[in-house]
This record gives structure tokens, C-alpha cells and sequence, in this order.
């Protein structure tokens, strides 16, 4: 989605920029013993992704959009993992994020 790369990049959250704030959290990217090739997937990525299926509904795909604005939503709740923290760390304002995310979404 070129617009939602574009709400990214005016919000300084990159790849690099992001990989170097989780390496610290440990939960993030947590293997699966004996299968190297797999993630774990935490309670808070649970949360997580239950959350962007809700925002898609049931007639549509969980997209990039969704996931994000999933994170944003449980920005004040510890208990959704350290995202929040890891924008903050990269100098994003969350709920300020999450309406630009919001809008792009909505743009046809």
C-alpha cells in the first residue's frame, strides 16, 4: 500500500528503525524450540492479531493497515506488548500515528 508507506515515512517508523528498538524486548521474534524456521507467537501477538480481525470485519483479509492500528490500540495496555514502547523509542506519537494510519486506510 504506497500510501500507508507514505503515513510510515513521514513517522520515521522503518525497518531498521524498528529492528534495532525490539532486539532489546526478547519476546519479539522468539523462536520455537527445535524448529528454527518458525516465530512464537506471544499472548500479546494474540491480542494483537485478534484485534486487526476484528478491524477487518468478517468479510474482509486482516491487512498491513489492520495489524497497525491494532498496535495502536492497545497503546496504554502492557498486557499488548511492548509496541507501544518501541514507537515511543523511535520517536512516533502513537495516537497521532494511528489517525494517520487511519486515514490512509480509508483513501480509495
Amino acid at each position: 500500500m504506497p500510501r500507508l508507506r507514505a503515513v510510515l515515512d513521514a513517522h520515521g517508523v522503518t525497518v531498521a528503525a524498528v529492528r534495532h528498538e525490539i532486539a532489546p524486548c526478547g519476546e519479539v521474534g522468539a523462536t520455537v524450540p527445535h524448529e528454527d524456521d518458525r516465530i512464537a507467537c506471544t499472548p500479546a501477538v494474540v491480542r494483537v492479531l485478534a484485534r486487526a480481525a476484528q478491524l477487518a470485519g468478517p468479510l474482509e483479509r486482516v491487512r498491513p493497515h489492520h495489524v497497525l492500528l491494532a498496535l495502536c490500540d492497545g497503546v496504554d495496555d502492557p498486557s499488548w506488548g511492548a509496541a507501544h514502547d518501541v514507537l515511543e523509542r523511535i520517536g512516533v506519537e502513537p495516537r497521532r500515528f494511528r489517525r494517520a494510519v487511519g486515514r490512509a486506510a480509508r483513501r480509495p
